[in-house]
């Protein structure tokens, strides 16, 4: 008799249990994303463009790269470029998320979707983790992206190495470079080409590649911290965003063949 209690209780939970529908509305482990955040990247990409046609004298976007699981941190900073009227549009350099899941992209994007300019996000080493790769190019497109605005071309290039079964699509980045025309080439990656993955094999490529075409600057994200040098001594200035947590993030000021880099402290 004393079982009597505890057998009512699981019976009655069980009970509860197959009269809904699903036990959770959404899982980390989904990868479906939600309908309204779908080709994100061709969605801004049109933005950019189309709010741009026309526009002459300086451009300023902002960066700020590798939220992973900081999206507090991240929310601030987007709190702090959308009072900030000179900035055109933003691009996060990947590492959206730790682990590569649904929810983090969602978390990420829903933070994103709070400016009013558009945004551009790449895919970082730690976004091809596991389902990643694949709610990634469901929730922003192509991996590889060239945008040709004001004057200038965008190159935003995949080039995981490590997480990935695949290498950066080398020939894709050399015909985007030729295709810059007249054009002023911009090149923005997760992975600095001085740092672990792309050291060796990729390294040479890549650097050779921006020189001859006369990159003048090359954004990356990866190493959680602001670092801007011309470690290679051809002309090509590279320049790393730090991340949410260090609260701060990035301006580039552009002016023909000239531009600025300015921290923005929060």
């Amino acid at each position: 008799m004393r079982r009597t209690p505890l057998i009512l209780f699981v019976g009655a939970a069980l009970a509860l249990l197959s009269g809904c529908g699903k036990w959770f509305d959404v899982s980390p482990y989904d990868a479906e994303p939600p309908d309204d955040l779908l080709d994100l990247t061709a969605t801004n990409t049109v933005r950019i463009q189309d709010e741009l046609s026309g526009h002459q004298g300086t451009l300023t976007f902002a960066l700020t790269s590798d939220p992973h699981y900081h999206y507090g941190d991240l929310n601030d900073i987007v709190e702090h470029m959308r009072a900030d009227a000179s900035i055109r549009f933003v691009v996060v350099p990947g590492d959206l998320t730790d682990q590569g899941l649904i929810g983090e992209f969602v978390w990420f994007a829903r933070t994103m979707q709070e400016l009013t300019v558009p945004w551009i996000a790449l895919i970082g080493n730690h976004d091809h983790l596991g389902n990643g790769r694949s709610i990634y190019e469901s929730m922003f497109g192509p991996r590889n992206v060239v945008m040709d605005v004001a004057g200038y071309r965008f190159i935003l290039f995949d080039d995981t190495v490590w997480e990935s079964d695949m290498p950066p699509d080398m020939v894709w980045l050399q015909a985007a470079l030729n295709g810059a025309g007249e054009r002023i080439p911009i090149v923005i990656t997760h992975i600095p080409p001085f740092t672990d993955q792309m050291v060796g094999v990729h390294e040479e490529p890549f650097r050779t590649m921006v020189a001859v075409a006369e990159v003048p600057l090359v954004l990356h994200g990866h190493l959680h911290r602001f670092k801007d040098f011309t470690p290679y001594q051809d002309g090509v200035r590279y320049v790393c965003v730090p991340w949410p947590k260090e609260r701060a993030y990035v301006k580039v000021i552009l002016d023909g063949g000239e531009f600025q880099i300015e921290v923005v402290e929060l």
